[in-house]
């Protein structure tokens, strides 16, 4: 599995959603390093074209890096799709997220909450910069100007 750093980056090149990311590492499942992918790999991806591919060579690593620089220093965690402590709730929404970051403990959620829309769950924000979730569990202002 690619670094938790690098799913970000991936995360952030334009048309890269989360179905194409998780069917890429579900055709490339022993993949460490996304820089080893060529462009004809990535086309063997039913979603991935030629110019998404081209896009996904150019990946900027170092958004990925900052990333969890910032997530450490706020004491916050990234846990992704594949991680035990991914809500397993998340993972029946349509395009759930490859990644969240969270503040705080992620409490057992009753069956009866549905994520339609993370607008309309108060402690499930859209991150302000990066294509993931900010989960804020006790504090939910902590999505607020902490620039992750």
């Amino acid at each position: 599995m690619i670094p938790k750093s690098q799913l970000i980056s991936l995360s952030e090149v334009p048309g890269m959603g989360p179905r194409r990311i998780r069917a890429l590492l579900r055709k490339f499942p022993e993949l460490e390093d996304i820089t080893n992918l060529s462009k004809s790999d990535m086309m063997q991806v039913e979603g991935i074209s030629g110019d998404l591919a081209a896009k996904t060579k150019g990946i900027d690593l170092d958004i990925g890096n900052r990333a969890m620089d910032k997530t450490a220093s706020m004491g916050a965690k990234y846990f992704t799709y594949w991680d035990s402590d991914y809500p397993e709730h998340l993972k029946t929404i349509y395009d759930a997220p490859v990644g969240i970051f969270v503040m705080g403990d992620i409490p057992q959620l009753p069956k009866l909450i549905k994520f339609h829309n993370f607008s309309y769950v108060t402690w499930l924000k859209p991150a302000m910069r990066y294509k993931s979730v900010i989960l804020c569990i006790k504090d939910t202002s902590c999505y607020k100007n902490k620039g992750v």
